[in-house]
């Protein structure tokens, strides 16, 4: 069975004449001639690889956009870290823990009372600035007399191994913590008590808070009681001491003015002797009330300084809530997505729209195919699922080829790519399956030697082909061809034992596409990458023109512009570009409500059908150096 005439109009060789694709035997033809003309068509003059422009605001938010997932990821972490890793670094909540002092006069203030002069006045005195000295600091008097390192070195070591977690020493070094902790308490008098203050101290934890200011309160408290006792206890003796050394003196003079006025009958003592007497007198006196009173003050009043009740803690700062860290870590997440994009895309940028295709090349980009084309399920959206927006857009791109020459003067089509995973083999086949539906005798030539994928698309066992052809020594030049569907013929890649490169830039390479060309068929051949091997070009050189493909947030700026500059210098000629994978704007994903029927079929050549998807498990024959598809025995004949 031949192949239907193409859409360019030329006529075909009679029935009988070698060279159809149906024909039991496939003679050799002639080699086409290869060398172009310098002045064919070929790519617009003046054009060369260009590199990135100036970025625009679009062109940032395309190059964010390209990279939604990155900065997808980074949101989501940004989200974990400000919900479980901000509140905990962050600034926490403060609270205040506040213990109230009832702190009297003390007993030995008395002494400071007593009239300046006399042994007993100059030991008050001194135990009056002991006592101011002691209620403060006990060496150093501060302008707190509340805050007192020796208290907080206590109140550190009765903590031990808790200290290093108290807020006033955090980040201080060990031997400073004294003096933090005693900075950190704040003394404030209680309004309208002259004798009452409250004491406060602010940590992190409420409960270490209480129990801090509570131990430092008893530690001030005992140690300013105790300071107080001692110099009443010492002022005591000192005055007990010196009121008896008065007493001794007064009964001294006592005796001499009774001596003097003995003297001489009706004679009184001496007025020095009485003026002596009365002041001594006067003097014990006092000190005898002093002594009195000090008794009394510490018999009836009690303990000066005292600690009126427990602790009570207040917050002392608003913490930031759940919702204020969940957003600012959003916020970071966000951000950093965004710089990572950025600076992702000016290291390696990639191409997004049809425009940065233009501009990266110089090349008109004469379709694109809407992503959701090249899922693993449905790879040949052509003839799987035909009223998918993938699909219309293969045919509008089989259409807008035609329109250049395909089929006329450009038979032989390389469809070539810069990188792996641009969608380049899957391109290749939809192609060929929307030029064959249009009645175009289509072959599909696998000349990609490493890692062909056209009979994976295909379903095609593993069979000779390409590669033992350019292998063997014999003047064979047409390779074995298998039917894959009505119109359209897979030559597969073989085994390749030779390099790979040596075999596709060899003459016999560009005698064999010439054979295949002169079937009177459109001739697509599916190149390797052009960075994963060097023998691109060399297979390009042999096409009528080259197909550059791109995929939209994969395809790298660089490598498909210097692709394009090596086609422009090597003289090839380009039909254009094609952009698969792009975004689909809003309204265009429409669905059509149609359904197939399972009793759909597909014919072969052989003239029996085949239900669609059943490319692979029948038999094969070799036929004249022409593999055809035989189906199995569930096939039902026409």
């Amino acid at each position: 069975m031949g192949m239907d005439q193409g859409s360019n109009g030329t006529s075909r060789p009679p029935p009988g004449d070698p060279g159809r694709l149906g024909d039991a035997v496939v003679h050799p033809v002639a080699p086409r001639a290869i060398e172009r003309e310098a002045g064919g068509a070929m790519l617009r003059s003046g054009l060369s690889a260009s590199s990135p422009p100036s970025s625009t605001i679009g062109d940032y938010a395309a190059s964010v956009w390209r990279r939604k997932r990155l900065v997808a990821l980074t949101v989501v972490a940004g989200f974990v870290f400000g919900l479980l890793v901000l509140p905990r670094v962050g600034p926490g909540a403060q609270h205040q823990a506040t213990v109230r002092i009832e702190a009297k006069p003390l007993v030995s203030s008395i002494l400071a009372l007593t009239s300046p002069g006399g042994n007993g006045n100059q030991a008050g005195a001194s135990s009056a600035g002991r006592a101011s000295s002691t209620a403060g600091q006990s060496q150093v008097v501060t302008a707190n007399p509340w805050q007192d390192l020796r208290v907080a070195e206590t109140v550190l070591q009765e903590l031990g191994p808790q200290a290093a977690d108290l807020t006033a020493v955090a980040g201080e070094p060990q031997a400073q913590w004294a003096g933090a902790l005693a900075s950190a308490m704040r003394a404030n008098p209680v309004p309208g008590s002259s004798t009452q203050f409250d004491l406060s101290y602010v940590d992190k934890d409420p409960a270490r808070a209480a129990a801090v200011v509570e131990r430092y309160a008893k530690v001030m408290v005992d140690r300013r009681n105790a300071a107080d006792a001692e110099i009443t206890t010492s002022g005591l003796r000192t005055l007990q001491r010196d009121a008896d050394r008065l007493k001794a003196e007064i009964d001294e003079l006592a005796s001499q003015a009774d001596r003097e006025a003995n003297a001489a009958a009706n004679t009184p003592a001496s007025t020095r002797t009485l003026t002596r007497l009365e002041l001594l007198s006067d003097l014990w006196r006092s000190k005898a009330e002093t002594i009195e009173a000090l008794r009394n003050r510490k018999l009836f009043l009690g303990l000066p300084t005292s600690v009126e009740g427990s602790a009570v803690v207040v917050p002392a700062s608003q913490p930031f809530g759940r919702a204020v860290y969940v957003t600012l870590g959003l916020l970071l997440g966000l951000l950093g997505g965004v710089g990572i994009a950025l600076v992702t895309e000016a290291a390696k940028p990639h191409v997004a729209t049809a425009e940065d295709v233009e501009r990266a090349t110089g090349l008109d980009v004469i379709g694109t195919v809407p992503r959701g084309g090249f899922r693993h399920r449905h790879p040949l959206v052509v003839a799987d699922r035909p009223f998918a927006p993938a699909a219309e857009g293969y045919r509008k791109i089989a259409t807008a080829l035609v329109r250049r020459g395909l089929g006329g003067d450009m038979r032989v089509l390389a469809i070539i790519s810069a990188d792996s995973g641009e969608g380049k083999s899957t391109l290749a086949a939809n192609l060929a399956e929307a030029l064959s539906r249009q009645h175009q005798g289509v072959v599909l030539v696998s000349s990609d030697l490493r890692r062909p994928s056209l009979e994976r698309l295909f379903s095609v066992s593993p069979t000779a082909g390409l590669a033992e052809v350019l292998e063997e020594d014999s003047d064979r030049l047409l390779p074995p061809l298998v039917s894959v569907a009505p119109n359209l013929y897979l030559v597969p890649a073989g085994h390749a034992k030779r390099n790979p490169a040596e075999l596709l830039s060899s003459a016999k390479f560009a005698r064999v596409i010439a054979d295949v060309q002169a079937l009177d068929a459109i001739v697509l051949l599916d190149t390797p990458p052009s960075h994963a091997a060097a023998d691109v070009l060399s297979v390009a050189g042999v096409a009528d023109a080259v197909l550059l493909v791109t995929r939209s947030g994969v395809s790298r700026w660089r490598s498909i512009a210097e692709l394009a500059s090596g086609a422009r210098r090597e003289g090839l000629r380009v039909a254009g570009a094609v952009l698969v994978g792009a975004g689909t704007r809003l309204g265009y994903r429409y669905r059509y409500r149609y359904r197939y029927s399972a009793a759909a079929r597909r014919m072969v050549p052989s003239g029996r059908w085949i239900a669609p998807g059943r490319r692979n498990g029948g038999r094969f024959k070799q036929h004249e150096g022409e593999v055809l598809h035989v189906s199995d025995s569930t096939d039902r004949p026409r």
